[in-house]
């Protein structure tokens, strides 16, 4: 099950650790809470965007390490998040940033709608605006 989990994962060597951190995203019943996803590898950024990047199967597997990049890391990786809601490829992941928009840092989640708004997705955003729990960003739905 694993090797068909990785397989899509050619370019990146999963330490045994981030192996487990797979198989934890994979789980399907009882996720664990991404501060103990989190704790099972020594550099947990890094690992859940491998994850997000290169495991394809089963597909909430790499949704939920966005989620706990998303969650926890925003800071870390602006750069990552500005090409989820501009790349052609990444509709998925970029409905997922506009959703969780309002646990993003201010500055950078203006930075994002701006950036977003360039991209592919802009009736995406517009719909996560208009649903977000924040009024500042209700706000700048179009």
């Amino acid at each position: 099950m694993l090797a068909l989990l990785l397989t899509a994962a050619l370019a990146w060597t999963p330490s045994p650790q981030e192996q487990q951190l797979v198989r934890a995203l994979s789980s399907r019943d009882a996720p664990a809470s991404c501060a103990e996803l989190e704790a099972l590898v020594p550099e947990p950024v890094q690992s859940l965007a491998q994850v997000v990047d290169q495991v394809s199967m089963p597909p909430w597997a790499p949704m939920r390490a966005a989620t706990c990049l998303i969650e926890n890391h925003s800071a870390d990786r602006p750069a990552l998040f500005d090409s989820w809601v501009t790349q052609p490829n990444k509709r998925g992941l970029a409905k997922l940033v506009f959703a969780r928009l309002h646990l993003i840092e201010p500055v950078q989640r203006l930075s994002l709608v701006e950036h977003a708004r360039l991209g592919p997705y802009t009736d995406a955003l517009n719909s996560g605006l208009l649903r977000s729990p924040s009024a500042e960003l209700r706000a700048l739905a179009r």
